[in-house]
């Protein structure tokens, strides 16, 4: 009888074993990823893009690459001519990198800034010998510094008094180059200001704390008092600092 419990027992633990690989494997089918109706390229798998990026977009007798795909492979050989496959590069070898390249598990890439030697970290020798065997690396910027007015952000300077009451008739968004009005950035953050006048500062007055930088190294100040007190203390043979909470 205690037989028959084990059989019956390990059958249901089968029966919900299966019920949740069936699931799972429906699971995995639905979540698949449906495949791009337009032609991809061969070696990286990616569709067509930004020419500056991936290079001309080559498409012949139902084969698509990216010129820069074709150079910038570890075993291409170019063995045509240049009027020939993809500008000497040979459809059967173009699909024999492909397979085997789709075998790695690792890739590494960067910028020809960063480019160097695997082993030695060589950036002298190591880019030149690879051009000359024909790896080719784009030698440019990133992509964002190469956008208008992308270093604008760094020249702005913080325009706006914070004082709790503006005395400027102007308005808080408003100063002056020089005198009782000229707006004082904080000394610590630089990210508050104020006139000043507003704070109360003279007319020859370049430096300035919020409340928030003043706080803090207020507290700072403390914590390095206490520091100090708690090491003279420890040092005379105390061992416990009656000063710190």
């Amino acid at each position: 009888m205690l037989q028959g419990a084990l059989i019956g027992s390990s059958k249901t633990t089968l029966y919900f074993f299966l019920l949740l690989y069936r699931k799972s494997a429906k699971t995995r089918r639905v979540t698949q990823k449906k495949p791009s109706s337009r032609p991809v390229c061969r070696l990286c798998l990616r569709e067509p893009g930004d020419p500056e990026k991936l290079g001309e977009f080559l498409q012949k007798d139902n084969l698509s690459v990216h010129y820069f795909c074709l150079i910038l492979s570890s075993k291409l050989p170019q063995r045509g001519q240049s009027n020939r496959g993809f500008h000497g590069f040979l459809p059967e070898d173009i699909k024999k990198e492909a397979a085997r390249a789709s075998r790695k598990k690792y890739a590494h890439t960067s910028a020809k800034h960063f480019f160097k030697c695997p082993q030695c970290n060589n950036r002298e020798e190591f880019p030149q010998e690879m051009l000359r065997m024909g790896i080719h690396i784009p030698d440019r910027d990133a992509a964002w510094e190469l956008e208008p007015g992308a270093f604008s952000e760094l020249y702005q300077r913080y325009q706006h008094c914070d004082a709790p009451i503006c005395l400027y008739e102007q308005g808080r968004d408003s100063f002056e180059e020089e005198g009782r009005w000229r707006l004082i950035l904080c000394a610590t953050c630089g990210s508050h200001g104020t006139h000043r006048d507003c704070s109360s500062l003279r007319s020859n007055s370049k430096k300035w704390e919020c409340e928030d930088a003043e706080f803090s190294t207020t507290n700072i100040d403390m914590l390095l008092w206490r520091e100090a007190v708690c090491r003279e203390i420890n040092f005379m043979g105390r061992d416990l600092c009656v000063i710190c909470p």
